[in-house]
């Protein structure tokens, strides 16, 4: 699912701020898998199991890297 992280950062979601704001619709016009949208959005909201949180764990780190530079 790290897959998802640049596609992500290249639609915009390339902050925290931004990241935290995301929806299903979105991840979907992403063309993220349905399932896989469920299960991100549940771990953005702290709802999901460890192997999702890690996910999105990648993703934030990711974001704050590219916010330091």
């Amino acid at each position: 699912m790290e897959g998802y992280c640049q596609t992500l950062i290249d639609a915009g979601f390339d902050t925290l701020a931004r990241f935290a704001t995301i929806h299903q619709g979105d991840l979907i016009t992403l063309g993220v898998k349905l399932g896989h949208a469920r299960a991100i959005i549940d771990a953005v909201r702290g709802r999901s199991a460890t192997t999702w949180r890690s996910t999105v764990a990648t993703l934030i780190s990711l974001v704050e890297t590219r916010e330091k530079a």
